[in-house]
């Protein structure tokens, strides 16, 4: 019987491979020839008994490919010399956004593959909510892994409005006067409501002598609890603040964010805490309790200014931030720093051992911008500042600067440093601060509102040379030159001399201004 089921089974593995009798044949085959037909015979007879494969045998590094290919697209990110962007790229496409949050939802080794694609970009504020979420991010073994950009806001919640419920209720009354003047067409009963709300936040405000408004008395209310909120918000942020908190949060969510290279500081771009609304003016003017909730929100330089406030921006968190990563091992490439106005400069300037530190951390720096704007064309600024008070924070964004660009590992520096209505600029020259040291690596350099000598931007050309000529040279150098100040020499000496240069991509915008 078994002899019989043997002959069966070669009787149909020589049906399946006509050339296996000859094989098993001592004579049907050479043994050079045997020994290589033997492999394709085996892998022939064991295929009917395998498994067909399907996409989740592929490699979890492959199948990652696959999502950043629906996460990014084709071409990726952007490749710019010039930081100017914010790495806008990385929060942008909404669409594949949803694709991933939906492949995660498929199984469990797709959203293994793919959960470091659903954040690249973090926002945080000084809210505890906002740097609690910043550390549940960093705290998923899974999430933290993607998450590239961290913009850190550095908008506060002014203690004079805290304080006083009259400070608040008239900057709630100029918000909402700002805004109705900016609305364009309108809702005739949108405007009319909030004209409503508008005269009646004036009567709270201001005591108008004019007959008690419709909904006063709901009003005043809604401005009594927006103020009860603003106060929560800043007590929120002075402890952050006061047991230095907030930068404990921050260095080590860092610390536990391999792909973060990209750090933000600014108090311009606009900061939303977790469970604030995102909708404008225009949805909460029917309920005037949460239109003074909208606005009670952070302010930076330009609203504080706008309100008759002196600036409370916590610029100090920049050097202290960064001063902390060396020690945990945290490195950076991209650092921008965009204040829309500023005069508590001497924040800035730290002890020796943070200074020390700020020069580990640019060590690995590849692109820096800084954009640091006087805001004071309202003239509204309690304080006026003076030829000698500028001239002392120069000083102070200046000593920053020297120990943030003390490194050759630059390949894009941006700096803009804007004085309104300055015909003739009170800043320094900034040619010592760039003249330090070469750099052989720098494709792109940018001033903006940047005051220097014409011999010093020779001098810094020069130095580009020796990097220029060698046998890595691919591209010349890109120096912008916008609506900056000459303290010395002539602008058409210095287009000429540039344009000169072949290494040189000479790019003036304006007509600089002449000393």
């Amino acid at each position: 019987m078994a002899t019989d089921n043997n002959e069966e089974a070669i009787y149909h593995c020589a049906a399946r491979l006509p050339i296996l009798p000859e094989i098993l044949t001592p004579n049907g085959f050479e043994n050079d020839t045997r020994e290589a037909h033997v492999p394709e015979s085996i892998n022939f007879l064991a295929r009917p008994s395998l498994r067909p494969l399907t996409v989740l045998d592929l490699p979890c590094e492959l199948l990652g490919l696959i999502f950043e290919y629906v996460r990014i697209g084709a071409d990726g990110p952007p490749i710019r010399y010039e930081p100017n962007l914010y790495h806008d790229f990385w929060k942008r496409r909404p669409g594949q956004l949803r694709d991933i949050q939906n492949v995660r939802l498929t199984c469990r080794q797709f959203c293994n593959s793919s959960s470091h694609l659903l954040i690249n970009y973090v926002q945080v504020g000084l809210q505890s909510g906002s740097l609690n979420r910043l550390k549940e991010i960093a705290s998923h073994p899974l999430i933290r892994r993607g998450v590239r950009v961290v913009n850190i806001s550095l908008k506060f919640y002014h203690s004079k409005l805290a304080s006083s419920f009259e400070e608040f209720s008239a900057a709630c009354f100029r918000e909402l006067y700002n805004d109705i003047g900016r609305a364009g067409r309108e809702n005739t009963y949108t405007l009319e409501q909030a004209t409503t709300v508008k005269v009646a936040w004036e009567r709270a405000c201001f005591g108008t002598n004019v007959d008690e408004p419709p909904q006063f008395q709901s009003c005043l209310e809604a401005l009594q609890a927006g103020h009860a909120v603003h106060q929560k918000r800043y007590e929120d942020q002075r402890v952050l603040l006061t047991n230095k908190l907030f930068v404990q949060g921050i260095t080590t969510a860092l610390a536990q964010m391999p792909a973060t290279k990209t750090l933000i500081f600014n108090d311009y771009l606009i900061h939303y805490s977790p469970g604030q609304s995102r909708k404008d003016w225009r949805h909460f003017v029917s309920n005037p309790t949460k239109l003074a909730i909208h606005y009670s929100r952070p302010f930076g330089t330009l609203h504080s200014n706008i309100h008759y406030l002196d600036s409370e921006l916590p610029i100090n968190i920049i050097p202290e931030v960064l001063g902390a990563l060396p020690a945990l091992k945290v490195t950076l490439e991209h650092l921008y720093i965009n204040i829309d106005g500023v005069y508590n400069t001497h924040l800035l300037v730290q002890d020796s051992q943070t200074c020390e530190n700020l020069r580990l951390l640019a060590k690995k720096l590849s692109y820096i911008n800084v954009a640091i704007r006087r805001r004071d064309e309202y003239n509204l600024s309690p304080d006026h500042i003076s030829a000698g008070m500028a001239a002392d924070m120069a000083a102070n964004i200046y000593q920053f600067l020297s120990v943030m660009l003390d490194t050759e590992s630059l390949k894009a520096i941006s700096l803009l440093l804007y004085e309104p209505h300055s015909w003739k600029p009170t800043f320094p020259s900034i040619g010592p601060v760039l003249n330090r040291l070469k750099r052989p690596k720098l494709k792109y350099l940018g001033l903006h509102y940047i005051s220097i000598h014409a011999h010093e931007l020779e001098l810094f050309v020069g130095s580009l040379i020796p990097a220029l000529h060698s046998n890595t040279y691919e591209e010349p150098v890109c120096i912008e030159f916008n609506t900056s100040y000459l303290l010395s020499g002539s602008s058409a000496d210095v287009d000429a001399s540039m344009s000169a240069k072949p290494y040189i991509d000479w790019k003036r915008v304006t007509e600089p201004y002449q000393g």
